[in-house]
């Protein structure tokens, strides 16, 4: 149901809404991006934990690009969902892989709270969720910078 809408159909779905989008709120989400990434990379944090911090680094890329395209979540109840499966709606139609990977991660980070979850979480599996969160944040840099240079830093 999700894949061929248009941002326009999700807005008008109540899925997403418009936005003012200002320069500071894209450095903003930036940097607390940044700073995932930092704690997912950082030999101090257990496997779940960086895990856990480099899905949220790739989750705020999704929410970046949303909102270099002036829209931001609606009240939903399975928001993160949303955001991540909005990313082939701003990024384009070739990013249906990423928003699957990303989307099962998601699955897999709303489990950690589970007893037996976190041990499964292998070095492996988070490595590649930090290097898939660094590509696809530096990926939405560039393209903010390409297609919203308005919002993007200088």
């Amino acid at each position: 149901m999700l894949a061929g809408m248009s941002l326009q159909a999700w807005t008008q779905a109540g899925w997403l809404r418009e936005h003012d989008t200002r320069p500071a709120e894209i450095d903003h989400l930036m940097a607390v991006a940044e700073g995932d990434l930092a704690d997912a990379a950082s030999p101090g944090h257990g496997v779940a934990v960086r895990f856990e911090y480099a899905y949220n680094a790739a989750l705020k890329a999704c929410l970046i690009a949303l909102y270099a395209e002036r829209r931001r979540p609606g009240q939903v109840s399975d928001v993160h969902h949303k955001i991540i499966r909005s990313l082939p709606l701003t990024l384009g139609p070739g990013r249906g892989v990423a928003a699957d990977y990303l989307d099962a991660c998601r699955e897999r980070r709303d489990r950690l709270e589970r007893e037996d979850e976190a041990s499964r979480i292998a070095e492996d599996d988070a490595a590649a969720l930090l290097e898939f969160a660094r590509e696809l944040l530096a990926q939405v840099r560039a393209w903010v910078r390409a297609r919203h240079p308005d919002l993007a830093a200088e």
